[in-house]
């Protein structure tokens, strides 16, 4: 697993994977093979390459915290 990579709650991550720098896995996914390609989203069970050249910013999780208004 790669540097800044965001993983989601009830993921399964299988032996023999890989998931490169800057990426997010979402929720309840199955990672079962090696994705190379970095900063995409993945998704889905098993997973795939749902959206690339995404970026986050871990710092701005605060936007997400229960009482925030937009």
């Amino acid at each position: 697993m790669g540097d800044h990579v965001w993983v989601g709650k009830d993921v399964k991550i299988g032996k023999n994977t890989r998931i490169c720098s800057g990426s997010i896995v979402g929720w309840g996914s199955l990672v079962t093979k090696a994705f190379d390609t970095p900063n995409v989203l993945l998704a889905g069970v098993p997973a795939k390459v749902r959206k690339e050249n995404i970026h986050w910013d871990p710092h701005c999780n605060n936007l997400f915290r229960k009482g925030y208004r937009f």
